[in-house]
């Protein structure tokens, strides 16, 4: 009985955001996620998909001192980390959406950009994506990829030369002050 109620109230929730028929239904069997805002997803049918989350903006002055803190309604608040590998998928036009509120996202010009949306029918999940071709998944995964790396050894390896580096100019500074300074006396 509660499995029951369960599948009623996914169905009427689900039914409440989309408009129209999905224009597929597949399975997810890959997905590649980078930093968790945003990743690739390959569905059973072989499309590939660049997908992202809706990323919630931050309070203005106003907001803070009233209390109001922007929300972005539940099925929107998720990430591609979120979902599951075999995890059913509904593929819909980004028009087909409806009801959702996109006052309060940040990344407003990545959701104007997107073609499509996914949505998991089980828990109503909703992700905006743009089709994209294997082979150019490939590419991005490989370049952002790299990118992170860079980022992350670039962060590390500050923070190990840092202090020596800021100790060598303070006695380069000293060292080449007290000589000049001998030089003129």
């Amino acid at each position: 009985m509660r499995i029951f109620f369960l599948y009623l109230l996914i169905g009427l929730f689900s039914s409440a955001i989309l408009d129209a028929a999905p224009n597929n239904r597949g399975v997810l069997r890959g997905k590649v996620i980078i930093e968790n805002q945003r990743g690739y997803f390959m569905l059973s049918d072989g499309s590939f998909w660049h997908v992202f989350g809706l990323t919630p903006r931050a309070r203005s002055w106003s907001e803070w001192w009233r209390g109001i803190h922007p929300s972005i309604s539940k099925n929107c608040a998720c990430h591609p980390e979120d979902w599951v590998l075999n995890c059913p998928i509904e593929t819909y036009l980004k028009e087909d959406v409806l009801d959702v509120n996109l006052s309060d996202v940040s990344n407003l010009t990545k959701v104007d950009q997107a073609t499509h949306c996914l949505v998991n029918p089980e828990n109503g999940q909703l992700l905006f994506c743009n089709p994209i071709l294997p082979e150019e998944c490939m590419r991005r995964i490989q370049c952002e990829s790299a990118e992170i790396a860079r980022d992350q050894g670039s962060k590390e390896g500050a923070k190990s030369v840092g202090l020596y580096a800021t100790e060598a100019y303070r006695r380069g500074y000293s060292d080449g002050f007290s000589a000049g300074r001998h030089q003129h006396h």
